[in-house]
């Protein structure tokens, strides 16, 4: 097949595909499926504790401690947008675009379903900042592992205070690997630089096109690593370690707000689990899970389940309320003072 043929046939198949892809997460944001979810939630919620102790543990939340952590969520995010301009340098002439979208997506994740699809709408979007869908998939693939690792390190070592047990050690181990394999990116091991060459290789069927998929992003993800310097390198961990600091303070004062006799360091603990816990795949955009490993932590410390669960469905509403301000101030922001929309 010629060359040209070729590249227009792989470009005609990238396009149906971000058209499926397109399809599906706007299937996903169906009045109805969320509708659904919520009144799942609502009927979880009432099994957990009745409504009437719901309505008595918000009123009695201390404001002074919601309002410190609703601001906090203003910085956290933008934790978020130096993160990324690390990976992705090309981004930054647009930092009030990609700022409005960070603080647009972190308010819609909040919601039943409003993650999933997440990462797809986020490359997209990164499109309109400069970035190619390659490199904003990469990127994104790429943050996701570098945050995972954190994740397990941070519930590891934790689980090996809060358990008392040298199992939870393998978190660390397994985080380390992972940051091990991403630092021979720029010479990986043989059966990945296999897996990675054969990235454009034809395969038939829907689990051979999956292959291809996998190895075309697996490709990308070694070449954007192997294409950071040592300062980027430190810039994403430092931000992604920074971003954890302060989303476990949010955490912490949400529980602190409910009069919870907890440390920092048992919220950041809870908090990583929490994380590990919404790593797995969820129709309901993780609503639960990462409540349930909050809760879990928390309980294991000896506080009640119930005020536990208020607590961590606290955290998720501040989120919420905060990344909504910050939308507010970055459309305000992006509007008044972008080059593209003055013109």
């Amino acid at each position: 097949m010629p060359e040209g043929l070729a590249v227009e046939t792989r470009d005609a198949a990238r396009a149906q595909q971000r058209q499926i892809l397109k399809k599906v997460q706007n299937g996903l944001k169906s009045p109805w499926l969320i509708g659904v979810m919520v009144i799942g939630l609502l009927v979880a919620l009432h099994l957990v504790a009745p409504y009437s102790e719901w309505r008595e543990a918000f009123a009695q939340a201390e404001p002074s401690w919601l309002l410190s952590a609703v601001l906090l969520v203003l910085p956290h995010e933008g934790l978020k947008v130096l993160r990324m301009e690390q990976l992705i340098p090309c981004v930054k002439p647009q930092r009030l675009l990609h700022t409005k979208i960070v603080y647009g997506m972190s308010c819609v994740a909040q919601l039943p379903v409003g993650t999933v699809g997440g990462d797809v709408y986020r490359v997209m979007r990164l499109e309109e900042c400069g970035s190619s869908a390659e490199d904003a998939a990469a990127a994104t693939f790429l943050m996701r592992l570098i945050g995972f690792a954190a994740t397990l390190a941070i519930s590891g070592i934790g689980g090996m205070f809060v358990l008392g047990s040298i199992f939870p050690i393998i978190g660390p181990i397994l985080g380390g690997l992972i940051l091990l394999l991403l630092a021979m990116s720029k010479n990986p091991p043989r059966f990945l630089g296999r897996l990675v060459e054969r990235a454009d290789d034809t395969r038939r069927g829907a689990f051979g096109r999956f292959l291809s998929v996998a190895a075309r992003l697996l490709r990308h993800v070694f070449r954007e690593a192997a294409a950071l310097t040592r300062k980027q390198i430190v810039g994403v961990l430092g931000f992604t370690m920074a971003l954890y600091a302060v989303r476990a303070v949010i955490v912490w004062f949400c529980l602190l707000a409910l009069d919870l006799d907890v440390s920092y360091f048992a919220a950041l603990v809870a908090l990583a689990v929490g994380n590990l816990a919404s790593s797995i795949p969820s129709p309901a955009g993780n609503v639960g899970l990462r409540e349930g490993g909050i809760v879990g932590v928390l309980a294991g410390l000896g506080v009640a389940v119930a005020p536990a669960t208020i607590g961590a469905l606290l955290f998720r509403a501040v989120m919420m309320v905060g990344a909504g301000l910050g939308l507010i101030v970055a459309t305000l922001a992006y509007r008044l003072f972008s080059p593209k929309v003055a013109r």
